[in-house]
């Protein structure tokens, strides 16, 4: 079942094509933007739970996004970067770069 989030982020990454960058994927991933009621799933939570639980960044005293992570793989290297947020507030961000071993 496609969820409003899982759309909207499929739909942002193809507009960040041809030049993604980890960052660029990061700042995506804190959209906090939530779904209109109709497009919500009915997964039995209830209605508002379902509209807190609807954006990509989740943010609620009791609930909500720690970690985002973005991972590309590219022909020559390998990019790995990972956001932390602390009670909905950017924390420590690393990154990594690889080189890709030949096949």
């Amino acid at each position: 079942t496609p969820w409003p989030k899982v759309e909207k982020a499929r739909h942002d990454l193809q507009r960040s094509l041809p030049a993604p960058s980890p960052e660029k994927l990061l700042a995506l991933l804190t959209s906090q933007a939530v779904a209109a009621d109709e497009l919500l799933p009915d997964t039995g939570v209830g209605l508002p739970l379902e509209r807190m639980l609807s954006p990509l960044f989740i943010r609620s005293p009791q609930y909500g996004t720690r970690v985002s992570t973005a991972l590309m793989l590219g022909r020559e290297r390998i990019h790995f970067a990972e956001q932390t947020f602390n009670e909905g507030e950017p924390g420590e961000c690393s990154a990594f770069v690889f080189d890709r071993l030949p096949a």
